[in-house]
């Protein structure tokens, strides 16, 4: 994902990854992809993560990998979740559904 993180915010687009790791788990995620993007983390509080319906999807305890791109309104136009957790979307596929987006 960093390595299209300039080409999503010229879709006037934001990564925000979210972790369930704990601060140190998430920093070294951070540090290991060198991601500039905002990474969230919330070790205790699945809250979000069943929100999307994505946590404990493959009976780990842990949330699936997941993309969602939510609109101006709110609204999720896209959702991707992985079936494993290695299971990522083509990002190219991300880039062409910001483009709808902006038209």
């Amino acid at each position: 994902m960093q390595s299209y993180y300039p080409r999503i915010r010229q879709q006037n687009a934001e990564v925000l990854a979210v972790s369930m790791d704990d601060f140190r788990g998430a920093a070294t995620m951070i540090a290991n992809s060198g991601a500039t993007f905002p990474v969230l983390y919330t070790t205790k509080n699945h809250e979000i993560p069943a929100s999307y319906e994505v946590y404990d999807l493959h009976n780990d305890g842990v949330a699936a990998p997941a993309v969602f791109i939510i609109d101006t309104n709110g609204n999720i136009t896209y959702e991707y979740i992985g079936k494993d957790i290695a299971d990522r979307p083509d990002t190219a596929i991300l880039l062409a559904e910001l483009q709808k987006l902006n038209g």
